[in-house]
């Protein structure tokens, strides 16, 4: 990449979890481009600054009750049939306390909710809780921490289009990777330089790290480097949950991205 198209001084994270802990991507001051894994978000946190932004693809405000929350139904309309299975339902907060106990986690999901606790929300719930803890006890994580979903994301920079493949599926990739490539044509170059990176294949074993989590975190790293102004959320006024955390899904229009070659 040969220029962002400004002189921004902060860095922009793009951010999933993965096996060994949280992968990401950040594009930042003098036209630099980094990636890595990190074994904790906390970890994460401390080398970002005040200013920077970290957009991470992880619920945040979490309903209390059997109202949901917004911005997942928000983000199903918007996906249509295409990718609607790919918004998982975000879990009450009552249930983090049962990250080892799925009957238990479950049964506080039907009392309080009226409906179970899906087994993929399940397996996520201890990458929710580190956030939730993390943001729970860290001002600064609360204030450069905000929630993305990587197919709301490519849904903006698409046009509002929704991808018409699953991210597993080898025309699935391709077809995320022509959106990215839009806005930045050498995203090719950066993904082979990422599985070829010696430090990555220290922490994640070779096959572990897919592309579409690659995808995903450069989706999210080119929404947080958007101009502040540009960027919308899902609902457009969120609310908050019981702790002061936004129930929000951010994206930036198609547009008004400005990652350029």
């Amino acid at each position: 990449m040969k220029q962002f198209g400004n002189s921004s001084t902060f860095t922009a994270y793009g951010v999933g979890g993965c096996k060994a802990g949280w992968f990401h991507i950040a594009f930042g001051p003098a036209q630099r481009i980094r990636w890595g894994i990190e074994p904790t978000i906390d970890a994460l946190v401390a080398k970002a600054t005040l200013d920077d932004r970290i957009f991470i693809d992880i619920p945040i405000g979490l309903p209390s009750d059997r109202l949901g929350r917004v911005c997942d139904a928000e983000a199903r309309n918007k996906l249509q049939t295409q990718r609607l299975s790919s918004v998982l339902s975000a879990p009450v907060r009552a249930v983090l306390h049962h990250t080892n106990n799925y009957a238990r986690a479950n049964q506080i999901s039907r009392e309080l909710t009226g409906k179970g606790l899906g087994k993929p929300t399940f397996n996520m719930l201890p990458k929710i809780k580190e956030v939730s803890d993390l943001l729970g006890s860290c001002g600064k994580a609360r204030k450069i921490i905000r929630e993305v979903h990587p197919e709301v994301c490519f849904w903006a920079l698409a046009g509002n289009r929704p991808m018409q493949y699953k991210k597993n599926l080898l025309k699935g990739f391709f077809e995320r990777l022509a959106v990215l490539r839009e806005l930045w044509p050498s995203i090719s170059e950066t993904i082979e330089a990422i599985f070829e990176d010696d430090a990555v294949l220290k922490t994640h074993s070779r096959g572990s790290l897919d592309g579409d989590d690659i995808l995903n975190a450069a989706a999210a790293a080119i929404t947080a480097w958007a101009e502040p102004q540009a960027l919308r959320t899902l609902p457009e006024h969120p609310l908050k949950d019981q702790r002061g955390l936004p129930m929000e899904m951010v994206y930036v229009p198609c547009g008004t991205a400005r990652l350029k070659h």
